[in-house]
């Protein structure tokens, strides 16, 4: 498990093990303490146990996956908590009308959908599958 509390050496050592192609481990447990400043390509999943508290943070944590332009998805298991949580992160982890791309991205300076996306890929809203 990964989290800022990890002492220096262990997040070393998992972030060599994970980064490296021949290395058993795949997944991998984490804070979003293990984003900042890791350099890892060919992530494919990233899963919330719960939503985080604002939008901003669930961007930051999912666009951590596919950056060598591969597919990638993210899962948000959407369970109730403790935790405060913004009311634009509520609307998104409990939506199932609307696109969770234009939720997400809808406050970005002249965002729109690329056309060149094909929208059944795109969320579980616009695949019909959010049952």
């Amino acid at each position: 498990m990964y989290t800022s509390c990890t002492e220096t050496g262990v997040k070393n050592q998992i972030i060599a093990s994970f980064t490296s192609t021949s290395s058993p481990l795949r997944v991998l447990i984490a804070t979003v303490a293990f984003g900042m400043g890791v350099d890892c390509s060919d992530i494919r999943k990233i899963i919330h146990f719960g939503p985080p508290s604002n939008v901003e943070t669930y961007l930051q944590a999912t666009g951590r996956a596919g950056h060598d332009g591969e597919q990638a998805y993210s899962l948000l298991l959407n369970r109730k908590t403790r935790r405060q949580i913004e009311q634009p992160m509520a609307d998104y982890a409990e939506n199932t009308t609307v696109c969770r791309r234009e939720l997400l991205f809808k406050d970005f300076y002249n965002y729109t959908t690329p056309v060149y996306l094909n929208k059944s890929m795109c969320c579980d809203v616009c695949a019909g599958d959010y049952s």
